[in-house]
């Protein structure tokens, strides 16, 4: 929730005129998925009520992590990279990803002023829970025989998004997924 209130415009932003080093130690605690995260360590400047500088790490467990950075280049466009070998834990809020289970995720965006441009991978992932049109398309291949009768869901090799967005527009430049039985290829704008 407080990087969602930091993230608002700045005409709402109650922490506006907060200006401070910050640090944070969390020893455990759970995502909106349910996966829990210990050691949650996140160092950081913000200015004005908003994140300048940020470098976050966690475990989920055992060889499992997550890595955030947030960090402005030479020309002032902040830069934010997210690593996570749990996508779920990520993507609770989000029904377009709903059921995808397993994989690692790699999420990089340039932001400067009202524009951004991001590309979000997902590689080695499955969908449980898909629409009934996709499991029948899987059937059509052995390895879409093997995971629908496994229950463990549509393997995926990688999910890559990229898009672009201004005040007004989001353009979705390219959504590829690529599966061992299923691909999908999407472009088009909200």
């Amino acid at each position: 929730n407080l990087i969602k209130l930091l993230s608002e415009d700045g005409k709402t932003n109650i922490l506006k005129n907060f200006n401070k080093e910050i640090e944070v130690q969390i020893k455990s605690l759970i995502t909106k998925s349910k996966i829990p995260l210990s050691n949650f360590s996140l160092i950081g400047t913000i200015a004005k009520g908003e994140f300048n500088k940020i470098s976050a790490k966690s475990e989920f467990s055992g060889n499992e992590y997550l890595d955030i950075t947030l960090k402005n280049d030479q020309n002032n466009k902040k830069i934010l990279e997210v690593y996570s070998d749990f996508p779920q834990a990520l993507l609770a809020d989000y029904k377009f990803f709903e059921g995808i289970k397993d994989g690692t995720l790699l999420y990089n965006s340039i932001i400067g002023g009202d524009e951004s441009a991001s590309k979000l991978t997902i590689e080695n992932f499955k969908v449980i829970k898909a629409p009934a049109f996709a499991t029948l398309l899987t059937l059509t291949d052995f390895s879409g025989v093997a995971d629908v009768l496994s229950g463990k869901g549509m393997s995926f090799n990688i999910l890559e998004i990229n898009l672009k967005e201004d005040a007004n527009l989001i353009t979705i430049e390219e959504i590829l997924a690529l599966g061992s039985s299923v691909s999908l290829h999407m472009e088009g704008y909200i």
